[in-house]
């Protein structure tokens, strides 16, 4: 649980904001497309949201009175922590599942992606 104190509170409320989202979108897969097509909505979203978790107590660590160096520092590391988080899960998905929809994954992975460059923009270091 000290892993959720350490994320800002932007962020946590983006991601309540983009797991709504995403469950909506995932509904409307599931009729057009089908449960394969809508978990894979949902899984690709989920890539992108364990990558947030493990990246933002590394891009927020400047508080206070840091230099400008040190906040695009800790922004870089944080960015490289969610990179690699999913590129990893990524990896994991599709091998060891192997009922799943490249394209809608693709879409998850789109939302979420957005969603947490809203929210990135949107929080003041003090």
């Amino acid at each position: 649980m000290a892993l959720f104190k350490s994320i800002p509170p932007e962020v946590i409320d983006m991601m309540k904001k983009l797991h709504i989202i995403v469950l909506v979108v995932a509904l409307i897969v599931f009729f057009v497309s089908g449960f394969t097509a809508a978990i894979s909505v949902v899984l690709g979203a989920l890539c992108v949201t364990l990558g947030i978790i493990l990246s933002a107590p590394v891009a927020y660590r400047a508080k206070g009175d840091v230099t400008a160096s040190k906040v695009v520092t800790d922004a870089l590391k944080g960015e490289l922590v969610k990179i690699l988080t999913i590129i990893a899960t990524l990896a994991g998905v599709f091998i060891f599942i192997t009922a799943i929809v490249p394209m809608f994954i693709i879409l998850g992975l789109a939302i979420a992606a957005i969603f947490s460059g809203l929210a990135i923009s949107k929080v003041d270091i003090k």
